[in-house]
């Protein structure tokens, strides 16, 4: 792929993707991009946006976070795109990181938050070398950001080509002598939890309260919402079962997933349909109740919905289970993260449990 001039630096740049996989995800950012109004609690939490992929300065790879398999999956779309440019183009020079994020961003198959919430340096830099102090209208500008890009860029145009390690030093004291004291680093936390659910609110449908952490962050869905369909669902060869529903992945979002429930027709049990939809209504109502009296937070993401199941749909479900022309009643609902433990419902199950149990054991960090 075109790497430009600075072959180690940009073959670099797409490497670290692979090395963020490789650790199980989390949040990366670059060496030149440094926290504001954020602190080490937001990213010891669960990770905003059920793990997706996401990014906070537009394309620009200065912040991101997702899950371990969210790094890998954008790790080889990163290099996909990048193949891929210099077969449009065999004379193109160079096609970094961020050329290949703009790309994923614009088809939707990556998240950016908006408005971003990292920014350059340049206008604050051009403050201090105009010999310009800070007042605080800086701290009402910068109140909402959770970090600051000290860019090549911003850095060199703004700053005189001062060296980037002083210009960082000298711009983050500042700012800390004027906006550093608690009050005003507590408004500006407010403001990150504000901007995150202001995002979620234009998203109500695929939203709940369950998805939030305990950092009050809210998690984020990207536009194109995962849906339950015959291109996005995962196949049938390793799907887990219970005695009735069956989980399928959705494999635009690795951290989400559907419960599938067939009707009466496809189940030699006594329940009618009616019946089935109305354990599963009690269930979700339930659920909700939980969470709202007593804090009890669940994997339930939505409301049941029945379905009617196509031929096309046919082909990607367990025909055990799934007739074509039949109905099915669908939930969305989080992948329980790992180690994770299945209690069994049935006796003949109970000696592989217990296995499975001292296996689970050593992740429990309490076991009083």
């Amino acid at each position: 792929m075109p790497l430009g001039t600075n072959i180690e630096y940009d073959r670099l740049c797409y490497l670290r993707h692979f090395a963020m996989a490789t650790v199980g995800g989390g949040w990366m950012t670059d060496y030149d991009t440094v926290p504001l109004n954020m602190n080490a609690k937001y990213g010891m939490a669960l990770l905003p946006n059920n793990g997706s992929f996401t990014l906070f300065e537009k394309q620009v790879p200065s912040l991101m976070v997702g899950s371990g398999e969210e790094w890998d999956r954008v790790a080889m779309a990163l290099i996909r795109e990048g193949v891929a440019a210099l077969q449009r183009d065999k004379e193109r020079e160079l096609f970094s990181d961020m050329h290949s994020l703009a790309e994923l961003l614009n088809r939707g198959e990556v998240f950016a938050h908006g408005p971003p919430l990292v920014r350059q340096v340049d206008t604050l830099l051009e403050t201090m070398s105009q010999g310009k102090a800070f007042d605080k209208s800086v701290c009402n500008e910068t109140k909402g950001l959770m970090a600051l890009h000290f860019s090549h860029k911003s850095t060199g145009k703004q700053y005189r080509g001062l060296a980037r390690p002083l210009a960082m030093a000298q711009l983050l004291q500042q700012w800390s002598d004027v906006c550093g004291d608690r009050a005003t680093l507590r408004r500006g936390q407010v403001e990150i939890k504000q901007n995150f659910a202001s995002v979620s609110n234009k998203h109500k449908a695929t939203v709940t309260p369950s998805q939030r952490d305990n950092t009050s962050f809210a998690v984020l869905s990207r536009s194109d919402s995962p849906t339950f369909s015959a291109e996005n669902i995962q196949r049938p060869d390793n799907v887990p079962c219970g005695s009735y529903k069956c989980f399928f992945g959705v494999r635009s979002h690795p951290d989400i997933g559907y419960l599938v429930t067939p009707s009466k027709m496809n189940l030699q049990h006594p329940k009618s349909e009616a019946a089935w939809l109305k354990v599963l209504d009690a269930t979700w109502d339930f659920a909700q109740r939980l969470e709202k009296e007593y804090g009890i937070e669940h994997f339930l993401l939505g409301a049941p919905e029945t379905i009617s199941v196509s031929s096309k749909l046919a082909q990607h479900l367990r025909k055990d289970r799934y007739e074509k022309g039949s109905k099915a009643y669908i939930q969305k609902v989080k992948k329980a993260p790992f180690p994770v433990l299945k209690i069994p419902c049935n006796d003949d199950k109970a000696h592989p449990f217990q296995s499975k149990l001292i296996k689970f054991l050593p992740f429990v960090k309490q076991k009083k």
